[in-house]
């Protein structure tokens, strides 16, 4: 009897132990199994997860830093499409880069009109120098004229006063034909002197609205990328619109026409009055010769000349002073300095020995 006891004791205990055994791997089984499902979860490759699209983030309308909130809504607007916006900004830059280019072409313009320029007048100096007379002292020419003529007239009526009827008396009449065919002549060689004036003053009245021109050129130019950048601020895409076709419309066209105006009819324009001066200098020279010849202002001429080569004689004098004294002074100078350099160092050993 207790031996049958303690058998099913301890098959009571022996199953006892064995639940417990199959417990632990079930357990264990259990575990694995979720941390299966945990690491690598079951993919359907049927399914396609959708993709979030990210919004693009829009361009602030600022410009340098300048917040658009200070704009008045009149100007900016107060909505607008952003790409229609670009757009109008994208071909606004592209005008403003033409007119930037046109505007450039414009300012090298004077440069040549310059050189034409600088051309004729060094002619109209060596023209004025070589028949004796300037710009500014024409009326001397004229006044020669005169006086021969008067002195010729005055010394025929002194021979008839006189009683000499030779030759004086016979040419008198032909001396009155020939003084008013003088005059006739010498008053054609006033009128060509002052046309030269005149056509000389007409160049340079057109340098002068050349330099206007290109004034306003530089104007529309900073006009122009002024507005282009005014567009940054702006949030209406029909107000870049307006803008756009301002640009293109109105200061576009402008440039074009200076440009155009300035590289074509004043060019031309200026290149004839050049070539009327040229002619009317010739002309003159042929005229002076030609009184020349009947005895006129060849004298008074020629004392001209002799005055404007003493004139140029006596600056090149002074010039030549003027540098031998400044060279006087430079060599001064240089014994000065080294004067004071000796004193200096006499000083310098003085003060050492009293020290």
């Amino acid at each position: 009897m207790n031996i049958c006891m303690k058998l099913l004791g301890l098959s009571a205990l022996f199953l006892f132990f064995l639940n417990a055994q199959e417990a632990d791997v079930i357990e264990q089984q259990f575990e694995n199994a979720n941390l299966q499902d945990v690491n690598t979860p079951e993919v359907n490759e049927n399914i396609v997860e959708p993709v979030e699209k990210l919004e693009e983030p829009q361009k602030e309308t600022k410009i340098n830093g300048i917040d658009n909130v200070n704009f008045s809504e009149e100007k900016i607007g107060t909505q607008g499409n952003w790409l229609k916006k670009r757009e109008w900004l994208k071909s606004s830059y592209a005008v403003n880069d033409e007119i930037q280019n046109i505007v450039s072409e414009i300012q090298s313009m004077p440069g040549q009109y310059n050189e034409q320029f600088n051309k004729i007048d060094k002619e109209l100096d060596e023209f004025y120098k070589k028949e004796g007379f300037n710009q500014a002292s024409s009326a001397a020419l004229f006044a020669g004229i005169k006086k021969y003529l008067s002195n010729r007239k005055k010394y025929y009526k002194e021979q008839i006063k006189s009683g000499v009827t030779t030759e004086g008396e016979i040419e008198i009449d032909d001396l009155l034909k020939i003084t008013k065919d003088l005059k006739t002549k010498s008053e054609q060689l006033r009128l060509d002197i002052k046309s030269i004036y005149d056509l000389d003053r007409s160049i340079k009245d057109r340098l002068k609205k050349l330099d206007d021109l290109e004034k306003m050129a530089l104007e529309e130019s900073a006009k122009s990328a002024q507005m282009v950048e005014e567009i940054w601020n702006i949030i209406d895409d029909k107000k870049a619109r307006t803008i756009y076709y301002q640009l293109k419309g109105d200061s576009l066209e402008k440039v074009n026409a200076i440009k155009k105006y300035v590289t074509q009819t004043l060019w031309q324009d200026f290149n004839n009055f050049i070539e009327l001066i040229k002619t009317q200098m010739n002309i003159v020279s042929e005229s002076i010769a030609a009184l020349e010849k009947d005895g006129l202002i060849v004298k008074d001429r020629t004392e001209r000349l002799k005055d404007i080569k003493k004139i140029q004689e006596d600056e090149a004098k002074r010039l030549a002073e003027f540098a031998a004294l400044k060279k006087l002074e430079q060599n001064r100078s240089w014994y000065q300095k080294f004067y004071s350099y000796i004193v200096d160092i006499f000083a310098k050993i003085y003060n050492f020995l009293s020290n």
